[in-house]
């Protein structure tokens, strides 16, 4: 995440900003306001139904185990407040695709996007 420390440490030479997005999935260095919206909701009443979950708000990189290095997207990542439309894999018939309405959620002028659920 790109907290005050972290610019300063880039600004002094301590840190590689490219060697640091090689380690993060996402494609960029998150910044505090966006782990600020993930505590928020947290705290909200919408996550009310969690239980007992865990929660990485780190770009994927623990996906890779937080240190491992990998070939940049070739793409680059969507600005946080990108509209997404994701469609789900497998079977269309299933109970749990029906339950998610997942067509009538989907936002308006919102730019496709292939997703496995």
């Amino acid at each position: 995440m790109r907290t005050e420390l972290v610019a300063e440490l880039i600004d002094i030479g301590r840190l590689e900003p490219a060697d640091i997005v090689a380690k993060v999935p996402l494609g960029r260095m998150a910044d505090p306001q966006e782990m600020a919206e993930a505590l928020f909701f947290l705290a909200s009443e919408a996550a009310g139904p969690l239980s007992g979950e865990r929660f990485s708000v780190d770009g994927g990189s623990s996906i890779f185990g937080g240190s491992k290095p990998f070939k940049p997207a070739e793409l680059p990542p969507l600005p946080p407040d990108s509209l997404v439309a994701y469609r789900p894999a497998g079977n269309p018939d299933a109970a749990w695709v029906a339950a998610l309405a997942i067509e009538e959620a989907t936002p308006v002028n919102a730019t496709p996007v292939n997703a496995t659920l």
